[in-house]
């Protein structure tokens, strides 16, 4: 209350000097969002009147510190900047290297490239000058960067610089330091080596009472015990996260959050792991932190496979790779994410595809030296190999595996959660329906019938879009589907056009592209039990989508589901609908060529896209549309029974909208368009 009275005031110096006792006072309770708040009122003022010196520059350190716990990184990065234009102004080369280092540091904390050039430039500039930096700090945090890009050589180098200044640092690098350096040894499956810096960090928790170091220790030491003991890896990761929440320290939230959902995938907790690592990207979201961002999406996708969500799971894993374009292949979420495709692979019976994936995977271990993960490569690899008949190079890997064990017996754990991932696989093929209240024989009965009935129609030549109503209903009535979606394929334009939809409240629901497009590379049937495409307000617990083909050629696709059954189909419904789209494939395969309907759907197509282009309003385009079948301004204010001064607005604005001037220019545009 003091320093809020002193701000209002002229007595800058008192408020000031209240600001700063509170700074203080807020820091020895480690309450770090409020000393954050009184020592920017601090620099404030100092930075505003241009009077600075050593001592205030060390504080913009400081308030950097500050800023980045609490997840405001890139506020600290612009004190940051500040301080360095400053040193560099004023030729203070030491300063100069301590701010470049500092905004590394918040670049690495935001996961962005240029993190390295900052550490870089740092080295650099203190080389030209002849200044040994003696502070393990930067290469603490270049062994962190190599290490997060699993460049395990590079981290180590980097590491073992550190640590013969580690006497120079503080106390939270000391922690970081052999922190970095445990995860490293374990990556490697190092493990005695490990134990050395978990020994090292366990030594110092009796000694510190700042909750930030203590979060840092717990969530180095848990990672390390995910590997030896889950439980107490568990109790680690809490412990982080109690000390991280009592400080306000976001980071280390964000941090324990991802060790504790690992942990509990470990202890076959997939739900409460599941929880931990959406908490954990929300808090992502809200406060700026993506260093790891990548392998908390990575661990939620392996989360999915393990609740045998294999859809959602491979789905996540396609909207990442779009979001992110690419993750670098040195990533240890890149190995995760590889593990996912490959499990997704298995069950859809692609073993080419899994084999060319799981070798990627275990090149990447044996390059990179990455020892933790290659006995589950190696476990999913013999399995694939004896799916593809391959048993002799089957029998060979698993010597290695064998021997891989015998020399690192802690890595057994791994191969028995490949054997579990691989047990989710066939229990997913093998799932069927419960509580059906047909049999096999009835259902089966039934849909023959159904299968001689659509031969009957077609035989009586109905009309196409007809045939297309008939053909949805029929699969609907097979199955016990509740909503269904015929959709022709474009093989010139190579797109799907959504012909008939069954039950649908959304009139704009769409497959997602990603299902489509497996089914166009592999032209098979897929039960799509554990949908990834489901939400809240359109929750589906059953589908599955069946090609139509004619000559070995694409020609549609019936989707059916169920939003109030889970596990609806089964591999039978697949296997019967077979017969039933051959049927109906062949009735449809005039519309390849000659269809009117798909002329029809394609021009259409052509003007929504004019639409969409120059955001043409609902009720413009159905005039747009009566002008192009030729009807005049009072014939369509009959029509939509509006005045004939709105109509003329309408155009007018449709005119503009478009840039014709008149009505043959507005009907040329569209003509044009499909010209």
């Amino acid at each position: 209350m003091i320093t809020y009275h002193y701000e209002k005031t002229i007595h800058k110096k008192n408020f000031l000097h209240y600001s700063y006792l509170s700074y203080e006072k807020s820091l020895s309770l480690y309450a770090y969002e409020q000393a954050a708040f009184y020592l920017k009122n601090f620099v404030d003022f100092y930075l505003s009147n241009q009077l600075i010196d050593r001592e205030i520059l060390q504080k913009i350190i400081d308030l950097s510190f500050l800023l980045q716990n609490i997840g405001k990184i890139e506020e600290s990065i612009g004190y940051l900047e500040k301080g360095y234009e400053w040193a560099c102004k004023n030729n203070r080369i030491e300063e100069e290297i301590e701010f470049l280092l500092k905004i590394g540091t918040a670049y690495y904390l935001l996961n962005r490239p240029n993190a390295l050039p900052y550490y870089q430039k740092a080295l650099e500039t203190a080389e030209k000058h002849k200044i040994m930096v003696k502070n393990p700090y930067v290469y603490t945090f270049l062994g962190a960067i190599y290490y997060f890009q699993y460049e395990l050589e590079q981290a180590d180098y980097y590491l073992n610089l550190s640590m013969q200044f580690i006497e120079n640092g503080s106390l939270e690098n000391t922690i970081r330091t052999y922190g970095i350096k445990c995860w490293s040894d374990v990556a490697k499956a190092s493990f005695e080596e490990a134990l050395k810096s978990v020994k090292e960090m366990e030594k110092l928790i009796p000694q510190i009472q700042n909750p930030v170091f203590l979060a840092q220790i717990y969530h180095y030491c848990s990672t390390y015990y995910n590997a030896i003991d889950f439980e107490k890896a568990l109790k680690y990761a809490y412990l982080s996260y109690m000390h991280a929440e009592k400080s306000n320290s976001y980071v280390f939230l964000y941090s324990s959050l991802c060790t504790k959902g690992m942990v509990l995938n470990r202890m076959e907790k997939s739900e409460q792991a599941l929880k931990s690592f959406d908490e954990g990207l929300e808090i992502s979201r809200k406060y700026q932190i993506f260093i790891g961002e990548d392998m908390y999406y990575a661990q939620k996708a392996f989360t999915l496979i393990l609740l045998k969500r294999f859809e959602e799971a491979n789905q996540l894993y396609e909207d990442f790779q779009k979001q992110k374009k690419e993750v670098h292949e040195g990533f240890l979420s890149f190995l995760v994410f590889i593990y996912v495709r490959v499990a997704y692979f298995l069950l859809k019976e692609r073993y080419e595809e899994a084999l060319e994936k799981i070798d990627e995977f275990l090149n990447i271990c044996e390059n990179k030296k990455i020892n933790i993960m290659k006995p589950s490569g190696l476990e999913l690899k013999i399995f694939i190999l004896n799916q593809m008949q391959k048993t002799d190079e089957a029998g060979k890997i698993k010597t290695k595996l064998e021997d891989l064990l015998k020399e690192k017996p802690e890595l057994f754990f791994l191969k028995t959660e490949a054997e579990h991932i691989l047990s989710l696989v066939r229990e997913s093929k093998n799932s069927r329906k419960p509580g059906a209240f047909l049999t096999q024989n009835i259902k089966e009965s039934f849909q023959l019938n159904n299968i001689v009935q659509l031969a009957q129609i077609i035989s009586n030549g109905p009309e196409t879009e007809d045939l297309l109503k008939i053909i949805l209903d029929k699969a609907l009535e097979m199955t016990g589907a509740e909503r269904g979606i015929l959709l022709l394929f474009n093989p010139k334009r190579q797109e799907w056009l959504y012909s008939v939809r069954k039950n649908f409240s959304n009139p704009e629901y769409f497959i997602p592209e990603s299902i489509l497009k497996d089914l166009e590379s592999h032209k098979k049937g897929v039960l799509l039990n554990d949908l990834a495409f489901s939400r809240e307000e359109n929750k589906i617990f059953s589908a599955l989508i069946t090609p139509l083909i004619f000559k070995d050629n694409l020609i549609g696709a019936l989707y059916l589901d169920s939003s109030l059954l889970k596990n609806l189909f089964c591999q039978e419904d697949l296997e019967i609908l077979k017969v039933f789209t051959s049927q109906a494939s062949l009735a449809l395969s005039h519309i390849q060529s000659d269809s009117p309907l798909l002329e029809k759907q394609e021009e259409e197509k052509e003007k929504d896209d004019v639409y969409e282009r120059f955001n043409i309003s609902n009720r413009e385009k159905e005039i747009v549309q009566m002008v192009l079948k030729g009807l005049s301004n009072n014939e369509i204010c009959e029509k939509i029974f509006i005045s004939l001064n709105t109509i003329k607005n309408h155009l007018k604005n449709i005119f503009k909208k478009t840039g014709v001037k008149n009505r043959i220019e507005l009907v040329r545009l569209f003509q044009g368009e499909k010209e």
